[in-house]
């Protein structure tokens, strides 16, 4: 087929109209305002985590109530649900849009507000520019809004001369939390508490958006990522509601596997996608993409659209599968979270969550609605704020008030790992020089069947870094610690706690999508622990060791039956067994069994 006609691939397109205007593909979510308007709901918040199609959204809801947009809405919303079964609310609003995305926090307190403020004013005085030829002109705007120095203010004013007017608005806020996040992580939780509590300015601002609700703001949609901003900014708001965990808006932003198959398909059909390579990236995409779910409709599983895309585009720009499945800078947006397990070079106690994900593979949890800063040293709220940030996923329900949750996909294993490794480096102290010779025997580790130097590196760094100082990481596990490790590992995939032939090995290394070509080795690790009272004397230790090493003996041949390793024996690699056996001292054993 000609390629002269061939859509785009839309990468880092959230503009509706540009999208639709300039040949881009567009996944169609349109039949989401149809059933936005079905709930009755007029003031809504919609979380969802970083990447995920929340600008779009945002521009599509703009685009198709615009009062504006009326005369060019059957060329805008062409090929879309929505231009065949339009609402009757298409085209009745005059749109005022925010987005809090690029206000920056390097400076100071006083700095950051005059920004936000700005911004503020640039929104409306955009709005008075859409809209001039049914509102004022310009020089009414410049007299009534350049004195005017808050939010509060600019909002209050606002609302009063277009309620004068009879004006109905729709209030669009993109990204509502981003940049109090990032305070939080850049400047601390006393900045971060002074402009969301009390009269501070980002809560006045949602003071003032509720207070015109009585008067011209007939709705507005808010996005964000977390509830840790709606929690304290919102009790002057709480007329909103959060919409993020029903179960018919689990995939309004995200490809499902129906979107999935068509744009493959539709690629395949120009040429841009080899056929044959249609199963593999089908498989890369569940592995690595898949498996995010917003609601208690466990059976659809969405894909992050910003990772396809990211694929789908460097696959067509080098007519293959591209080496590198996580593009670096999505990576970088989760690496200030570090601030949530660390304070003071201490590990927190929210570092305990992370390791129970790590060494269980899952979480049991509630999921809370609403949880201010103070309070995310929680257990419950630690693990609620882990998934709307995407870091975790819901799984499964675990009872009454609890859901299992685990990591979505192995991007994300490979960040939340990477994350961890972070931590423990800088409360630690370690070297980059540590982490490239550890790189370098994670490859011998792979092809040559050279196991020993990369665990050694991995165990001796455990007891070297957590006896010389007196902090929470002398309790961390030995398994967690050398699972946090292997993510510098590009070879394999550490899966912990896999069920073998009904059980359950402590860490099974299989080799990863794309390290498959090269690995030829894989491993299953077995950690037996000895209890200070089992190594006072050398003879009660040696038995012990000896009692431990047959125990993980009969584990590991047990789990050599099972039908996954099978697997990785029919494509030609080996299975190595390792057992590792640690008291609270040192390492007491490590070998390979036969």
């Amino acid at each position: 087929m000609q390629n002269d006609n061939m859509k785009y691939i839309p990468r880092g397109i959230g503009d509706f109209f540009s999208l639709k205007n300039e040949n881009y593909y567009y996944v169609d979510k349109t039949n989401y305002i149809e059933v936005l308007e079905e709930t009755r709901l007029k003031y809504i918040f919609f979380l969802r985590p970083r990447r995920f199609g929340k600008t779009l959204l945002i521009s599509t809801l703009a685009n198709y109530y615009d009062v504006n947009k009326k005369d060019t809405f059957d060329k805008i919303f062409n090929e879309t649900y929505i231009k065949d079964n339009p609402t009757p609310l298409k085209n009745s609003y005059y749109i005022l849009r925010f987005d809090f995305s690029k206000i920056g926090t390097s400076e100071s307190l006083e700095k950051i507000e005059r920004a936000f403020n700005k911004s503020i004013y640039n929104s409306i005085e955009k709005f008075y520019s859409d809209y001039k030829d049914v509102i004022a002109n310009d020089s009414e705007f410049l007299n009534a809004y350049t004195a005017l120095d808050s939010a509060f203010s600019l909002i209050d004013v606002f609302c009063t001369k277009m309620s004068n007017r009879n004006l109905k608005l729709y209030v669009l806020i993109d990204e509502y939390d981003n940049f109090a996040n990032n305070l939080l992580m850049d400047k601390g939780e006393e900045d971060y508490l002074s402009i969301t509590h009390g009269t501070g300015f980002f809560r006045s601002f949602f003071t003032a958006i509720k207070a015109g609700t009585s008067s011209c703001i007939d709705r507005f949609f808010i996005t964000g990522v977390s509830q840790l901003v709606l929690s304290d900014v919102t009790s002057g708001m709480n007329i909103g509601s959060n919409i993020s965990f029903r179960n018919d808006f689990n995939s309004m932003t995200g490809f499902n596997d129906k979107d999935v198959e068509e744009i493959l398909e539709y690629y395949i059909s120009f040429d841009k996608i080899k056929r044959e390579d249609k199963e593999e990236i089908k498989k890369i995409f569940k592995a690595y993409y898949n498996n995010y779910c917003f609601s208690e409709n466990f059976e659809e599983r969405v894909h992050n659209p910003n990772m396809v895309l990211y694929f789908l585009d460097a696959y067509m720009s080098r007519k293959r599968i591209p080496s590198e499945l996580i593009e670096s800078s999505f990576a970088t947006d989760y690496r200030k979270l570090e601030y949530l397990v660390i304070k003071n070079k201490q590990i927190s106690d929210n570092f305990n969550v992370l390791q129970e994900v790590m060494t269980n593979g899952e979480v049991a949890s509630e999921l809370v609605e609403s949880f201010p800063i103070r309070e995310i040293e929680n257990s419950s709220e630690f693990v609620s704020l882990l998934y709307y940030l995407g870091l975790l996923t819901v799984k499964e329900r675990a009872g009454l008030v609890k859901y299992k949750f685990c990591i979505p996909n192995l991007a994300i294993k490979k960040i939340v790992y990477g994350y961890m490794t972070r931590a423990l480096n800088e409360v630690f102290e370690v070297k980059n020089s540590f982490i490239y010779e550890l790189q370098n025997a994670f490859d011998k580790m792979a092809i040559n069947g050279e196991w020993e130097k990369a665990l050694s590196l991995c165990i001796e760094s455990y007891y070297n870094k957590t006896s010389v100082r007196d902090t929470n990481g002398k309790e961390l596990a030995l398994k967690m610690f050398v699972l946090a490790y292997l993510s510098f590992d590009a070879y394999h995939v550490a899966q912990s706690e896999p069920e073998l032939n009904r059980g359950y090995a402590d860490i099974y290394l299989k080799s990863s999508i794309l390290g498959e070509a090269y690995t030829k080795y894989e491993y299953l690790f077995e950690f037996k622990y000895i209890k200070s009272e089992d190594s006072e004397n050398e003879e009660r230790l040696q038995k012990t060791i000896n009692e431990k090493l047959e125990t993980a003996k009969a584990q590991l041949k047990k789990y050599e039956e099972s039908g996954m390793l099978e697997e990785a024996k029919k494509a030609g690699r080996e299975v190595k067994k390792i057992v590792i056996i640690g008291s609270s001292k040192k390492l007491e054993y490590m070998s390979q069994v036969e």
